[in-house]
């Protein structure tokens, strides 16, 4: 039980543990992008900007319910997309 509190076997697991999340964030990304509060039609919105597939979808969820009020596909414009949806 001595061993396991010995100084290098704590940075060992601590840099392996590192290592895992560094992995995690490597790989194809999917989540959200950008996010901010607004407001439409008098009601408070949060307008989330989601990555899925490649592709960007602009969310608009009501903040006092969590309804979803609106989902569109995000303008190319922004060049999120890269022109890569031939």
């Amino acid at each position: 039980m001595k061993t396991l509190k010995q100084p290098w076997i704590i940075r060992l697991v601590s840099c392996m543990g590192g290592g895992l999340v560094l992995a995690l964030m490597y790989g194809p990304q999917e989540g959200t992008i950008n996010a901010d509060f607004g407001s439409e039609d008098g009601v408070t919105t949060l307008e989330v900007e989601v990555l899925k597939d490649k592709n960007v979808s602009k969310v608009v969820v009501a903040a006092e319910t969590g309804k979803v009020l609106k989902v569109k596909v995000a303008d190319a414009e922004d060049g999120e997309n890269g022109g890569e949806n031939d």
